[in-house]
């Protein structure tokens, strides 16, 4: 995982080394106490979902 401290109106962004750039940039837009909020411009094609619905939706695990 890769962390890194950004102040408001700051970001940072996500490309494809090989692929067709499709670059999707994260910005701060406001920090409120413990909140963040985040804008995010991506490709209209690319799914952006928060990560408890991603996991709330996904099939448990098999035991091992």
């Amino acid at each position: 995982m890769l962390v890194v401290t950004r102040k408001c109106d700051e970001g940072i962004v996500i490309s494809e080394l090989d692929g067709p750039t499709r670059d999707c940039r994260i910005v701060v837009l406001s920090i409120r106490g413990s909140t963040v909020r985040l804008g995010i411009e991506a490709d209209p094609n690319t799914n952006v979902r928060r990560a408890e619905v991603v996991d709330r939706n996904r099939p448990d695990e098999p035991l091992a």
